[in-house]
């Protein structure tokens, strides 16, 4: 787009008026159609700062007011539409219809723009596959399962459940989190007011003598010296390096790769992320094969739903080896992501004729162990907890009583 300054002849006047267009002719008839007159000079500008900072403002403004889907509003939505299909109403009625109960506007915009697309011809997985960022590739591959199987209303019933218990675990994920960080936080709030008004005096005092701090107060006053002297941009720069990972986390894959790879070996959370993963995927998979998909698409759609790409990248080798004749037990074998006895359940899964079966006694499996953790995570929390306490209080300790003992032979 260019930019163009334009002179009108309104109502006997000269007014300039700033149009932005790809051409000159464009831009002639964007000033006459907004502005009205016409047009006795036209030249093309650069594009003023004063501007470029509104269009900048305006981005980053629409950037940080960007609402997000209500989870438990989306879930309710999609059980309308599962309850009304199954009742035989029409698919695009069911979509107004649950629309109109919401008064969520990212639903409604996301219902608007679904409606429309199905009036075009689209198919409810193409018109929901736009909004992939939003709601979800689960969504988007339960949905694509409803339509190859004309099941639509089962599949949404299922993706709603499968909703549900992740917005469930989240909640106690955050319970289980909460007393952990409220501890973390009164210690944290404690080190800095001791650094802050505590260390200092030791200072004073031991420059009056003219001893020598012990190092560990001399640390921490060097960290007392950096906040109060360069705390906003201390703040600014950890501000800036959570904005830039985020945005190298969403951009570059193999940025993602790489953290990926090493949350699966932190201590908990890797365990409960493949533990999630693996239970979705196996649950997901389930139902394809049990709907008659072919295991290479089944395979493929449910590992659209996994969001680790290190599992995701593992996973993506298997339809290529079912492609070449291996047998599901062998290719889920060569990733390395399966114990024996998962290996051993495919196989007889796959030897008994009851596969999809299988794949469902697997998920729960994974589904209870996922389950177990949340559940006692705080308990599981607790050693590292207290390990961080421990440094934390012992560095104190160091910094403030070291120079107490001190003082007698100072003053000595």
């Amino acid at each position: 787009m260019k930019y163009y300054e334009v002179t009108l002849l309104l109502r006997g006047k000269k007014e300039l008026v700033h149009v932005k267009a790809h051409n000159r002719a464009e831009a002639m008839s964007v000033s006459q159609n907004s502005y009205g007159g016409s047009v006795m000079k036209l030249k093309e500008v650069s594009l003023p700062l004063s501007v470029l900072f509104e269009e900048y403002k305006e981005k980053f403004v629409k950037n940080f007011r960007k609402k997000k889907l209500n989870n438990k509003e989306f879930t309710v939505f999609l059980k309308q539409i599962a309850v009304m299909s199954n009742a035989g109403i029409p698919l695009r009625e069911s979509l107004f219809e649950s629309m109109s109960a919401t008064e969520d506007e990212v639903i409604k915009e996301i219902g608007t723009s679904i409606i429309e697309d199905v009036d075009a011809g689209l198919s409810l997985t193409e018109s929901f596959r736009k909004f992939e960022p939003i709601v979800g590739a689960i969504t988007i591959s339960m949905i694509e399962l409803g339509e190859k199987t004309g099941s639509l209303s089962e599949s949404i019933k299922r993706l709603t459940e499968i909703l549900e218990e992740i917005d469930a675990n989240r909640a106690k994920v955050k319970k289980a989190m909460r007393m952990p960080l409220i501890s973390l936080g009164a210690m944290a709030v404690a080190f800095v007011t001791l650094i802050v008004l505590v260390i200092p005096k030791f200072e004073a005092i031991f420059k009056k003598m003219g001893g020598e701090l012990p190092l560990p107060t001399r640390a921490l006053m060097g960290l007392e010296y950096a906040f109060s002297n360069y705390g906003v941009l201390i703040l600014a720069v950890l501000i800036g390096l959570f904005i830039a990972f985020k945005k190298s986390y969403a951009k570059f894959y193999t940025f993602r790769l790489k953290v990926d790879t090493v949350v699966l070996k932190t201590y908990i959370l890797g365990e409960i992320t493949s533990l999630g993963m693996y239970s979705r995927f196996m649950m997901i998979l389930a139902e394809l094969v049990k709907a008659g998909l072919p295991l290479n698409d089944a395979l493929e759609s449910a590992g659209i739903t996994i969001e680790n790409e290190f599992i995701a990248k593992k996973l993506q080798s298997v339809p290529a080896s079912i492609q070449r004749g291996t047998e599901l037990a062998e290719a889920f074998e060569n990733t390395g992501l399966f114990q024996n006895m998962i290996i051993s359940m495919v196989k007889s899964g796959e030897s008994g004729g009851e596969l999809d079966k299988m794949l469902t006694e697997i998920g729960k499996y994974y589904k209870t162990k996922f389950q177990d953790m949340v559940d006692n995570l705080s308990t599981l929390i607790e050693p590292l907890l207290m390990g961080v306490i421990s440094i934390l209080v012992l560095i104190l300790a160091l910094g403030i009583f070291l120079p107490m003992w001190e003082l007698s032979s100072v003053a000595g």
